[in-house]
């Protein structure tokens, strides 16, 4: 059964540290079991999950986590451009991105700030902006602004030592090569 019950648990308006933790946690775990799903090709089963937990962010965590947030409209994102709804994708990943901003700018006033969290931060922007706006850019054949938003990412990658993102970078840059 593929119930997302958080919301059993959780009858009064305000959370305590205790609850809020468990239903981030529930959360969490519904994202990835909506991330096997999009890898098994279920994209709409993967789309309910998300769309569960966002409702359930929205409604139950006030205040509102921009890390979560930011996931959740990775994974969104993630799902429309594979489903070729580009325009969709792209908003969404600019969604995304702009929640892992307000991460990092509250991040950037904590005391004790991590630096793998930033790092993580960037990492995501970095795949938003290289393989979410710079592909879907391709797409619509908008090669100038896809060049931009892959170089971008690119950047930002090449701190992760991701290789294999990199590389997809690079045969991001030939399907450009190719349609100019």
């Amino acid at each position: 059964n593929h119930d997302l019950d958080a919301a059993k648990l959780l009858k009064g308006s305000e959370l305590g540290k205790a609850e809020r933790r468990l239903l981030r946690q529930k959360l969490y775990f519904w994202l990835q079991v909506s991330r096997s799903a999009y890898r098994e090709g279920d994209f709409e089963f993967s789309r309910q999950c998300v769309v569960r937990c966002q409702r359930l962010a929205d409604t139950k965590l006030v205040p509102g986590s921009a890390a979560l947030s930011a996931d959740i409209s990775y994974r969104l994102a993630t799902i429309a451009r594979q489903q070729y709804q580009l325009d969709e994708a792209i908003q969404l990943f600019g969604q995304c991105m702009a929640a892992t901003f307000d991460v990092l700018k509250t991040d950037q006033h904590t005391a004790g700030a991590h630096a793998g969290k930033l790092l993580a931060a960037r990492y995501l922007v970095a795949k938003c902006s290289a393989l979410g706006i710079g592909y879907c850019f391709i797409e619509k054949g908008l090669l100038r602004e896809a060049r931009i938003a892959i170089s971008a990412g690119e950047i930002l990658l090449w701190e992760t030592k991701d290789w294999r993102n990199l590389q997809y970078c690079e045969l991001l840059f030939s399907r450009l090569l190719r349609h100019e």
